[in-house]
């Protein structure tokens, strides 16, 4: 079974031809994902305008060990979704490799220019849900120097001048939400 996380439905409707429209499920909300019946399947995951990092549908997908999961992301994430294969492929990729990688797990030649930390992408994620540095410090557990020193080296990564740029950055539509606009809506206190 393949669990198929994406607001593009091109991209959805693609992966069902190749895998089989019996084995595709497309997963919106976290009750599309069922711990039982979706045990072991794998998972591919397009992050484009779809950040599903760090919330429930992230903790649903680690509760149901997939056998593998496939991100469609123009940089990495080190440790992401530990104890969980994971393989980065482009949104540029052929659909040929793209075809060897969902049906035999085939890892392409293909590598992310940027690999970030999963603390860094979090911060990353964070910010751009308009969270404060206090709110930032406080759900990741560390102090307000340790988030400047991510911010920092977030900075020299995507070789930015100022963190705001961050906004304007053509991998700022990879950390936001097609549902609410441009960034992710506040859902608590800033």
């Amino acid at each position: 079974m393949y669990l198929v996380i994406t607001k593009d439905m091109i991209l959805f409707d693609s992966i069902s031809r190749i895998v089989g429209p019996d084995n595709t499920i497309h997963i919106c909300h976290i009750e599309d994902i069922c711990l039982q019946s979706h045990r072991q399947s794998y998972v591919i995951i397009d992050t484009l305008r779809n950040n599903v990092f760090y919330t429930e549908i992230t903790n649903r997908l680690i509760e149901i060990e997939p056998e593998s999961i496939c991100i469609m992301s123009p940089f990495g994430i080190r440790k992401c979704m530990i104890g969980t294969p994971v393989t980065f492929v482009s949104r540029t990729i052929s659909k040929e490799a793209f075809q060897n990688t969902v049906l035999y797990g085939y890892v392409n030649s293909w590598r992310p220019e940027i690999v970030f930390t999963q603390k860094q992408h979090q911060v990353i994620s964070l910010v751009m849900q308009r969270k404060t540095d206090r709110y930032i410090a406080q759900e990741m557990s560390i102090s307000l120097k340790t988030l400047s020193i991510h911010k920092y080296n977030i900075m020299l990564l995507l070789n930015i001048r100022k963190f705001s740029h961050l906004l304007t950055h053509r991998f700022a539509v990879y950390f936001c939400n097609e549902t609410t606009g441009y960034l992710l809506a506040s859902s608590g206190s800033k």
